[in-house]
């Protein structure tokens, strides 16, 4: 399928941290049509608070994957149990799942991929941790995200949500009010790497 939708001459390839990784360039991500496709900055930071939050065969949840980096890399490192998510509008999301299966391929890993449209869709498991780099970028997502994390969230576990503050500092304001809103701690980690990323630790109340 992945030939059939796209060029794939069009992808970058790079080994970072140890993951090979296909993606579409950054000035490519500036499309709508791409913003899916593409390696954000925040997922680098994300990765290196993950490490404090493992416990054996913990099972996680990616939301908003892409290209799957933070969930192949986790992968990698951890013994975990894994479903990688993303939930892009109509076809487009059938791209990035596709993405990340080839992701996975690159990487001789195999995990659960899957849809996931965030305040409709509901998977049957519960995850003790959940993991999210870049994924505010609209008003209109902040409730459905929110919603899509209370659902899936242990009721004793963590949701990680890094993203880069040029954006984020749009939303913030809000995101913060619907976290009180519904019942959800919101803390602040501090910076392991990129000052520019904020790293939310969201827990039930």
């Amino acid at each position: 399928m992945l030939g059939s939708m796209f060029d794939d001459t069009d992808y970058e390839h790079e080994t970072l941290h140890g993951i090979l990784l296909k993606f579409k360039p950054k000035d490519a991500g500036q499309l709508d049509t791409c913003m899916h496709l593409t390696l954000w900055p925040a997922a680098e930071e994300l990765i290196l608070h993950i490490p404090s939050y493992i416990t054996p065969n913990i099972q996680i949840l990616e939301l908003g994957a892409g290209s799957g980096f933070v969930g192949i890399h986790t992968l990698r490192n951890f013994p975990v149990s894994l479903t990688i998510t993303d939930c892009e509008p109509e076809v487009l999301y059938i791209q990035s799942l596709d993405l990340i299966q080839s992701n996975l391929a690159l990487n001789s890993l195999s995990c659960e991929v899957s849809s996931l449209f965030w305040g409709s869709d509901k998977l049957s498991t519960s995850y003790e941790l959940i993991l999210g780099s870049d994924v505010i970028y609209s008003s209109h997502a902040l409730a459905p995200l929110l919603t899509c994390i209370k659902d899936h969230l242990s009721h004793s576990g963590v949701c990680l949500l890094a993203n880069t503050m040029i954006r984020f500092q749009n939303y913030q304001q809000e995101f913060e009010r619907l976290c009180s809103l519904m019942n959800l701690r919101l803390e602040y980690l501090p910076s392991m790497h990129n000052s520019e990323v904020k790293v939310g630790c969201i827990t039930f109340l």
